[in-house]
C-alpha cells in the first residue's frame, strides 16, 4: 500500500476523499486462487450491437472574458516578488545546495515547475503575495465554509500558510459570522423514569411579583403541580411550605432543585436528611426546570 501523495489531480482527490469514508483492507489474490468464481462469471455474455449516437459537436465555447486573476498578472507579480522570483530562477537554472530563507520551497523543489513564468506546485498555481487577497476573495465569493474553501484552493492555488490565511479570511467575514450556526449543544441526559407518584419531585421559586415569591413543586410521575405564595425565598420559608405539602401528599423519595442558596444551606440539608429524602442538584436547563418555567410564565402573565 502507498500513502496518498501530497499532490493529486482533482479527480484523484475526489476518489481519495470518497474512499476515506470507509475502513477497509485491500488483499491481493491471484485469479487462480479464487475458487468461488465460476465459469459464467468469467465469461461475458454476447450483447447485441447497438448504435450509439455520437456526441454532438460543440461549435461555440463560453469564455470567461474577465477572469479574477490573469496569467499575465501572476507572471509579472511573480517576477516582482522577492521570494518567488528567486524560486523561479532556481527552478529554471538549478537549485543551490541549501536555501534556508526559502526552506518550504526547497523541500518541494522536485515538485515545482514553471509555465509562462508562473510557478506551479503540481497542478496548483503558486500565487504571489500581492495577489493573494484577490484570490481569497474569489474563493470566498459564495461564502463557503472553511473546509469547503480549503478544498477549492487545493484544486487550483497554493502558497505558504494558505490554509491559515483561509481560516483568518473566513473568520473576518462579517456575513459569515452573522449567519453562522450556533455550536451543537451537549447531549441531554434524560431523567430516570419514575414508576409511582411522589417518587421524585422538582422544586423552584418564581418571582418576585409585586413583592411576593411563589414556590413551585411538580411530581415527576403524575405532573401534579403545587404553587404556594410566600413573602420570602429563605430556607426556613421553603421548609415550612414543603412540610405543608408533604403532610398532604406524603414524603417523596428524592427532591430535585437548582443550586440556589436556600437549597444548599445547612438548614435545608438537615431537613432533607432527617426525613430520609435524597437531594438532587440540577442545572436550570433540565427538562423539569422548563416545566417549572412554564408555571412561572403563567404566574407572570396573570399579574
Amino acid at each position: 500500500m502507498k500513502l496518498t501523495p501530497d499532490i493529486l489531480s482533482p479527480r484523484m482527490l475526489r476518489w481519495s476523499q470518497m474512499l476515506n469514508a470507509y475502513d477497509f483492507t485491500i488483499i491481493h489474490r491471484p485469479g487462480k486462487k479464487i475458487q468461488n468464481a465460476d465459469a459464467l462469471s468469467r465469461l461475458p455474455l454476447e450483447t447485441p450491437e447497438t448504435d450509439i449516437p455520437s456526441p454532438p459537436e460543440v461549435l461555440f465555447l463560453e469564455e470567461l472574458h474577465n477572469p479574477p486573476v490573469k496569467a499575465d498578472e501572476i507572471s509579472q507579480a511573480t517576477l516582482r516578488d522577492p521570494v518567488l522570483s528567486r524560486v523561479l530562477n532556481w527552478v529554471l537554472k538549478g537549485w543551490p545546495e541549501s536555501a534556508k530563507e526559502c526552506r518550504i520551497f526547497y523541500l518541494k523543489r522536485h515538485e515545482l515547475s514553471v509555465h509562462k513564468n508562473c510557478l506551479l506546485w503540481g497542478n496548483r498555481v503558486v500565487i504571489p503575495e500581492v495577489l493573494r487577497g484577490r484570490v481569497l476573495d474569489e474563493l470566498h465569493i459564495s461564502h463557503p465554509g472553511i473546509e469547503k474553501m480549503k478544498s477549492l484552493a487545493r484544486c487550483y492555488v497554493w502558497w505558504p500558510k494558505i490554509e491559515e490565511d483561509i481560516e483568518n479570511h473566513v473568520g473576518l467575514c462579517e456575513p459569515c459570522q452573522q449567519t453562522r450556526h450556533a455550536p451543537p449543544r451537549a447531549p441531554v441526559h434524560p431523567w430516570e423514569v419514575t414508576t409511582k407518584s411522589w417518587s421524585r419531585v422538582h422544586i423552584d421559586f418564581a418571582g418576585p411579583f409585586h413583592g411576593q415569591m411563589f414556590f413551585l413543586l411538580v411530581d415527576s410521575f403524575s405532573k401534579w403541580l403545587e404553587i404556594k405564595r410566600l413573602s420570602s425565598a429563605t430556607s426556613s420559608a421553603t421548609i415550612r411550605v414543603m412540610r405543608e405539602i408533604f403532610a398532604t401528599h406524603g414524603i417523596p423519595d428524592s427532591v430535585a432543585s437548582d443550586n440556589g442558596s436556600q437549597y444548599t444551606s445547612e438548614e435545608f440539608q438537615n431537613f432533607l436528611s432527617k426525613n430520609g429524602i435524597r437531594h438532587i442538584l440540577v442545572a436550570p436547563t433540565k427538562g423539569y426546570e422548563r416545566l417549572l418555567k412554564t408555571g412561572e410564565d403563567c404566574i407572570s402573565a396573570s399579574q
